[in-house]
């Protein structure tokens, strides 16, 4: 009698035979997918403000299967946006904008390099990938235009 149980998870994953590529772990497939360096994570910000950046180390996180600390790079990315466009608003109208993109992507580039650094860095050595240039610019893109689409709606009703 056989005793598998069908519903357990694999404990390989299969590649395309296609390929020719030898069967990898789960452990290695989760090594194998891309993470986003703190370059990136900085650009991110840059280009859709520190929930974007919040959003590249929260997926670094759940790739690494800590889901909480996942939720609190995102949460925390939203609060910072929230703060930096609360403190815009705040101060005198002719502080520069530019400012504040430079400094949260600073700000983010250090939080990334310093709670992700070491875990890019074993990546990269054990053969692992950043992902694609694109792929974080789509992701900082689409952010910013539903952040900025937010704020604007916002600014609208409050008159």
């Amino acid at each position: 009698m056989n005793t598998a149980n069908p519903y357990a998870a694999p404990t390989t994953l299969q590649r395309s035979s296609s390929r020719h590529r030898p069967t990898q772990s789960l452990a290695g497939a989760a090594a194998a997918a891309p993470m986003y360096s703190p370059t990136q994570v900085a650009a991110a910000t840059f280009l859709g403000g520190m929930t974007a950046g919040g959003i590249l180390m929260a997926a670094n996180a759940h790739r690494g299967g800590r889901t909480i600390e996942a939720v609190t790079f995102a949460v925390g990315g939203l609060a910072g946006t929230i703060a930096i466009v609360a403190l815009a608003l705040m101060l005198p109208i002719d502080l520069p904008g530019m400012l504040f993109l430079l400094l949260s992507s600073l700000a983010m580039w250090g939080i990334s390099k310093a709670v992700q650094g070491a875990e890019c860095e074993a990546h990269i050595t054990a053969g692992g990938e950043f992902a694609k240039g694109w792929k974080p610019v789509l992701i900082a893109v689409a952010t910013g235009i539903v952040v900025g689409g937010a704020l604007f709606a916002t600014l609208i009703m409050l008159g």
